[in-house]
């Protein structure tokens, strides 16, 4: 049996493996660590702070060049001390949205053509597991408020009609594993989300008819699902270009 994607995501929390095989739509294991003690309200504020800030930056595309991320020069940026910076980063790290080097320190993941073919393979298997399980409800924002996502409320509306329609859809599958892996996938991708619509055609009405398959019921869902994702997988050399195109446009503004 071949494994086409195995990612391991690992936090202070939780251990969680996803092995993406050619026969068979997904396995996933996960164990529970101990929390430990418990930070003081303020470091924890500090931490919480740190962390949504750094994920904020990855999603929207500042840090996809493989550029290393500095502790003090992120510290001085963000208005925080450098211990929540480390301890966001590390987190950060275990959800494979940064990568650690032992002994250079943080760096942002670089997004290549290979990289993100294998996440929209990840993602298309994610939501193929939920739509090929159970019958589907009006994939809605407020079909579920059991799981909380950190995705896009702003932005291009094809990002966030893209996220909003996925992560309802997977909240239906009330599976906190199967949701975890998820986000970590569509976090992964959401610079590549953010210039969709410079690389391909008609992404928004593509979305809307993804949206009138779940409201009719879904019958030909995973079929729309997997031509969506095919799709970009076919493109992804575009996407990437734009991608770093972006980037550089940010970097250059910002030396101005």
């Amino acid at each position: 049996m071949l494994i086409l994607s195995k990612y391991i995501i690992e936090d202070a929390s939780i251990r969680l493996e996803v092995r993406i095989y050619s026969s068979q739509p997904i396995l996933m294991t996960a164990r529970l660590h101990d929390d430990g003690e418990r930070r003081p309200k303020r470091d924890r504020d500090a931490f919480s702070s740190a962390l949504v800030a750094l994920r904020t930056r990855l999603r929207r595309g500042d840090y996809v060049l493989g550029e290393p991320l500095i502790i003090k020069s992120l510290s001085q940026a963000l208005g925080l001390s450098t211990t929540p910076i480390r301890e966001a980063l590390a987190r950060l790290s275990g959800e494979g949205l940064v990568e650690e080097r032992r002994g250079s320190g943080y760096f942002a993941p670089p997004l290549g053509v290979t990289e993100l073919s294998e996440l929209y393979h990840a993602h298309e298997t994610l939501v193929l597991s939920v739509i090929g399980t159970q019958p589907l409800e009006p994939a809605t924002p407020s079909s579920s408020n059991e799981f909380s996502h950190s995705g896009a409320s702003d932005g291009p509306a094809e990002l966030v009609l893209t996220e909003r329609l996925f992560d309802a859809i997977i909240r239906q599958a009330g599976n906190r594993v199967v949701f975890d892996a998820y986000r970590r996938v569509a976090d992964r991708l959401a610079p590549a989300r953010l210039v969709e619509g410079r690389a391909l055609q008609g992404v928004d009405q593509e979305v809307r008819q993804l949206q009138r398959q779940v409201d009719e019921g879904g019958r030909r869902l995973d079929g729309e699902v997997r031509q969506f994702h095919r799709r970009r997988i076919r493109h992804a050399q575009d996407i990437v270009r734009f991608i770093r195109l972006s980037a550089e446009e940010k970097y250059s503004t910002n030396i101005d």
